[in-house]
């Protein structure tokens, strides 16, 4: 994306700087080709579909060596409509935050986790900041 992150590997599947490598974050086998110790992944999950969410995190899992960490952070989307529901944030607001960036489905911090789980990653922490979770984990 265009958040360049020193020390690694920053992948896009359009890259617009010269530091970002041309891929789909959906498989990387193209571009890691030994596990590593981690796998960063920000603002990408709503651009996977739904049927495929889980295949690319236990794709992204695989590619962990021992002990690597998996690190996700993107936008809750049951808290944003609950916070549209109950007219804490406008229409407007609720379509930027849930619609921009080519969007194409919406997850939550407990469905993320249970993925993660079924890919034997232990969870080491989780939470919330504003309208967007975190949650980090590692492999057995």
């Amino acid at each position: 994306g265009q958040d360049i992150i020193d020390g690694y590997v920053n992948i896009d599947i359009k890259p617009q700087n010269t530091k970002v490598v041309a891929a789909d974050f959906r498989n990387l086998n193209n571009v890691v080709k030994e596990p590593v110790a981690e796998i960063k992944a920000i603002g990408c999950l709503p651009h996977i579909h739904f049927k495929e969410i889980e295949s690319t995190i236990a794709h992204w899992s695989s590619l962990l060596r021992s002990g690597g960490i998996i690190r996700l952070q993107d936008l809750d989307i049951q808290l944003v409509a609950n916070q549209f529901i109950f007219e804490q944030i406008s229409l407007e607001q609720y379509n930027t935050a849930t619609y921009s960036n080519e969007a194409v489905a919406g997850y939550t911090l407990s469905f993320i986790e249970k993925i993660l789980l079924r890919c034997n990653i232990i969870i080491s922490e989780k939470g919330y900041n504003g309208f967007t979770f975190f949650i980090h984990g590692f492999k057995q």
